[in-house]
């Protein structure tokens, strides 16, 4: 019985071994590869946020005129999930020459990021030196923004402002602080 323990060990150790193996590891399933179809569905169920950093990701993967495109798209998903900063980083990292299309796209989000920091005046001085668009969805994005006055999107930190009566900005800056109620921020006239 003594000479069965150790074979008894092996056989468990060589079991569980074999378990483990067939096992995918955790690094593999924490993060899957970035593609366009995991963006947009990202971006279908509502994490636009989300869709932004596989598109960041999948810039990193390419260069040129592809590059450029994914990080207008991240841009755009950061600006829709209220993320101002990440989407003033990504806008400012496109490089080279941008097509007609990629001008007017990143001149559109420059629009709306100026809206989403409050900064209206500013927003309806860049939209006055777009020239119209000529794709589909950036003229209608064009004409809508054209048509409405340059007020914060809604949930932005300056038209919480506006709705809780504090015309003076807030000082808060960092994406944590943001999320205090405007009592606990300290205000600068």
């Amino acid at each position: 019985m003594q000479f069965l323990r150790p074979i008894i060990r092996l056989v468990l150790v060589a079991a569980a071994a074999v378990l483990l193996s067939a096992c995918p590891s955790l690094a593999e399933r924490a993060g899957l590869p970035p593609s366009v179809e995991r963006a947009e569905a990202l971006e279908r169920s509502g994490d636009a946020a989300g869709a932004a950093r596989v598109y960041e990701d999948l810039a990193a993967q390419n260069s040129g005129a592809e590059r450029n495109a994914f990080l207008l798209r991240a841009a755009r998903g950061y600006l829709t999930a209220h993320h101002a900063e990440d989407a003033a980083r990504v806008l400012a990292i496109t490089e080279g020459p941008l097509s007609a299309e990629q001008s007017t796209e990143r001149a559109l989000s420059n629009v709306e990021l100026a809206i989403e920091r409050g900064q209206g005046k500013e927003a309806s001085q860049q939209l006055a030196a777009i020239a119209e668009a000529r794709s589909a969805a950036q003229a209608a994005r064009y004409r809508a923004r054209r048509s409405r006055p340059a007020a914060p999107r809604a949930g932005s930190p300056a038209q919480h402002r506006r709705r809780s009566g504090r015309t003076s900005r807030c000082c808060c800056r960092s994406p944590a602080a943001r999320q205090l109620p405007p009592s606990a921020c300290a205000t600068v006239s």
